[in-house]
């Protein structure tokens, strides 16, 4: 598979103004897989979720990604367990674009529970990192790995999370780089969904039900 470095001026070129208001400064990024996806015109929806999601948040996170990627859209996520893992290999089998965005360089395994998508995503999609190959994941790379989420997408889709979670995290960073935000209101309270009720109390602009079709309309 093809491996690319974009720099700041290639950076510059794709996200112009709102590259300068990501913090940290992005300075570079290192891709594995089809390099093509990053400059597609195709809107990219970011899926994210917390690592141990409801069975109906884990069904909804596939369901969508699916749907969506069957649409052109490319699917953006963290290659975490959990939600990620479902939205990646939605569009995977959906036969559409996907970009898993890692912790660590591109040939690391940051999670053993996704190491079989990762793989995927490296043949059929494209895996996205800030760290050159053969760095590991440590801790401050995964809220850094966020923000390189909220930077890619064009929408962020929030399934479930904690409160705590650290799809909370790339919420405030799309939030601040003015990113569309829809976050799934369910009927039924669970403790992976308690971020998600933070979100809508906080008056979070697109509040949508848990509803694959409802949702597909407004992407």
């Amino acid at each position: 598979m093809v491996e690319k470095i974009l720099d700041t001026y290639e950076l510059d070129k794709l996200f112009q103004d709102t590259l300068k208001r990501v913090d940290p400064p992005v300075k570079q990024l290192f891709l594995k897989g089809k390099t093509e996806i990053m400059s597609s015109s195709a809107t990219k929806v970011g899926i994210i979720g917390t690592k141990t999601p409801t069975k109906q948040g884990s069904s909804l996170a596939y369901d969508l990604a699916y749907i969506l990627a069957k649409d052109n859209n490319t699917i953006i996520s963290g290659c975490a367990p959990g939600i990620d893992k479902q939205a990646h290999q939605g569009a995977l089998d959906a036969g559409g674009h996907t970009i898993a965005v890692l912790p660590s360089g591109y040939n690391q395994v940051s999670y053993t529970d996704t190491e079989e998508i990762q793989e995927q995503v490296s043949i059929h999609g494209l895996l996205v990192s800030e760290y050159p190959p053969n760095t590991i994941s440590l801790q401050p790379n995964y809220q850094q790995r966020d923000r390189i989420q909220a930077l890619l997408a064009d929408i962020v889709i929030m399934v479930e999370s904690e409160i705590n979670g650290g799809a909370m995290r790339t919420i405030d960073y799309a939030n601040a780089l003015n990113k569309k935000i829809l976050v799934i209101a369910f009927q039924e309270s669970a403790t992976s969904r308690k971020g998600n009720e933070i979100l809508i109390s906080n008056g979070v602009t697109h509040i949508v039900p848990e509803d694959v079709k409802i949702i597909q309309q407004l992407i």
